[in-house]
């Protein structure tokens, strides 16, 4: 391994390089216009994989192609599924970019560009890890299988039933997901657990057209006004969600769950200094850990009705809408979930006002790993060795990745959440930055995980 690591050491400049040049593609899966760009993006990769000594090809989805590639190297040795997503969030708002979004730029140890931590260079670390291989003329110790998607974005529409149709070619002694971060610089994580989501619009309408203010306010209930109140009402006083029953099958942590968390090192201090929040809020009798990753949380998204153009204009427009969200933690179901929120927001429905209710997206299940399996101690050594130390800890997120508890049901495998982001990096946001450190310890960390499994 030790002249594997020697070359890992002398192409980190070409690793960064080529995942500039991957980056530099802007393969928007939520715009159609960047068709072209996500064919670009999949052909890329293809072209990558085989120049590593793989087989690769394109599979056709229906929507934005699959990229299936393998390593086969010996039939008996293990097999491991690799999991990652080549589609980006749009970088709007573009003014608030320091550098340009797809022209990956280094800065104090960063990269900065649209799909740096999410999941573009997440998703090259493993490629670089085979490519150290290759470079070495080493053979790689284990079978490897990659699933690249192009539809993480946007749902994983097509995700799960290519899964389902492919089961026999994509069995694997386990998966292994790097779309998660640690749970601070320095402590490298394991993510055990996900949680699941849920997702609506709302509109409440109150007349047939936008109205004068002047010749009908105090007449008509302003739609903005009543949805404002219910949205409102969705939490009470102590931050708990206020909607009967959605807490009723919220499984309740273990003491050993709860004294691990309280080992993490975690600054509540230093967690609301890097989001720059005022003050922090949430549900009463629990640490901002434990809000973020194992309680259930309600969000809106996003609100808006009425004028919003320059100047004044006095007007009570005919309706309001807001996008909002519920995440979801083990046990709870997301059909039940939706149908508590649905007749809880009619049951709130002010009688001057008529609801629409219309879901987004896909709902997706909250995950729990099992971290008996031997392959989680192997990462966890890996992991170790890599970033030289002895703080690597396991530890659930708040977020979800769509498929992984479909998929981990679907093929009856382990799915390890082995990240290598960072909580502030900005993900979804603009200046979206991947910390350097964690790029080159994540392609050592594969390095020593892929040589320990095939010992």
């Amino acid at each position: 391994m030790e002249t594997i690591l020697s070359q890992f050491n002398k192409l980190k400049e070409e690793f960064l390089k080529d995942l500039i040049e991957f980056i530099a593609i802007p393969t928007i899966s939520t715009n159609p216009e960047y068709q072209d760009k996500m064919k670009e993006g999949a052909q890329f990769l293809v072209k990558k994989i085989k120049s590593l000594g793989g087989q690769a090809q394109i599979e056709e989805t229906g929507g934005h192609p699959i990229v299936y590639g393998e390593f086969i190297t010996n039939p008996k040795s293990p097999t491991i599924l690799i999991y990652g997503h080549y589609d980006v969030q749009p970088p709007d708002p573009m003014e608030e970019w320091i550098s340009p979004p797809f022209e990956g730029t280094v800065r104090d140890g960063k990269l900065f560009a649209r799909g740096a931590t999410d999941d573009k260079g997440q998703l090259w670390i493993h490629l670089a890890a085979i490519e150290a291989f290759q470079r070495a003329n080493q053979p790689l110790p284990i079978n490897l299988k990659l699933i690249l998607e192009g539809e993480e974005e946007c749902g994983s529409t097509h995700l799960i039933p290519y899964f389902q149709s492919h089961k026999e070619k994509l069995q694997a002694h386990a998966m292994i997901i790097s779309d998660t971060p640690f749970l601070a610089k320095g402590v490298p994580t394991i993510t055990t657990g996900l949680r699941g989501l849920i997702y609506y619009e709302i509109e409440v309408k109150a007349v047939d057209k936008d109205l004068h203010s002047g010749s009908f306010g105090g007449a008509v209930d302003n739609p903005i006004h009543g949805l404002s109140r219910m949205i409102a009402s969705l939490h009470d006083e102590k931050g708990r969600i206020h909607i009967p029953h959605l807490y009723d099958k919220v499984r309740p942590l273990s003491q050993e769950e709860k004294e691990s968390l309280e080992k993490l090192p975690f600054s509540e201090e230093e967690f609301q200094k890097s989001i720059g929040a005022k003050q922090l809020w949430g549900e009463e009798g629990y640490s901002i850990l434990e809000r973020i990753s194992t309680r259930p949380s309600l969000d809106v998204n996003g609100i808006w009705g009425g004028y919003t153009g320059p100047g004044a204009k006095t007007v009570i427009p005919k309706k309001a809408s807001a996008k909002l969200s519920i995440r979801l933690v083990p046990d709870q179901a997301p059909k039940e979930i939706a149908r508590l929120l649905e007749e809880h927001l009619q049951s709130i429905l002010p009688s001057t006002l008529e609801l629409t209710i219309k879901p987004l997206e896909t709902s997706i299940y909250p995950y729990s790993a099992d971290t008996s399996h031997p392959y989680f101690q192997k990462a966890k050594e890996a992991l170790s060795q890599a970033f030289h130390t002895d703080q690597v800890v396991f530890a659930r997120q708040g977020g979800s990745i769509p498929f992984v508890p479909i998929v981990a049901k679907t093929l009856s495998i382990p799915c390890m959440l082995l990240g290598f982001g960072l909580p502030d990096e900005g993900a979804h946001s603009p200046n979206e930055w991947l910390d350097l450190e964690n790029f080159y310890g994540g392609i050592e960390t594969m390095i020593r995980f892929y040589s320990s499994l095939g010992e």
